[in-house]
C-alpha cells in the first residue's frame, strides 16, 4: 500500500473518454403528422385538471403536459401523447 496522498495511475480511476459520434441527418427519417402529413410541429401543453380530493394538498390543480402538436392541423400523434392523457 502507498503512503497517503501518493497514488499510483492503476489506483485512480478515470471516466471513459467521450466519443462523438456524427449523425448525417439526411439518413435520419422525418416524423409527420398522422392526420395531414405535415413534418413541422409545435412545442404545446395538454392541461388536465386534478380535483382537490384527489390532490396531495386538498386543493384543486391544473396540471400542463408538454408535448409536440402538429403546426398545420394541431394534431398529437399517438405516439407524442404522454400514457397517462390517452383517451379511453
Amino acid at each position: 500500500m502507498l503512503p497517503h496522498g501518493n497514488f499510483s495511475p492503476s489506483d485512480t480511476q478515470q471516466a471513459p473518454a467521450e466519443t462523438q459520434v456524427r449523425v448525417n441527418l439526411k439518413d435520419a427519417e422525418d416524423v409527420v403528422c398522422e392526420a395531414c402529413g405535415s413534418n413541422i410541429f409545435d412545442m404545446v401543453f395538454l392541461m388536465k385538471k386534478l380535483s382537490a380530493l384527489l390532490s396531495p394538498d386538498g386543493t384543486e390543480k391544473v396540471i400542463p403536459i408538454q408535448t409536440i402538436a402538429c403546426h398545420k392541423c394541431g394534431h398529437v400523434n399517438e405516439n407524442f401523447r404522454p400514457p397517462e392523457t390517452e383517451k379511453e
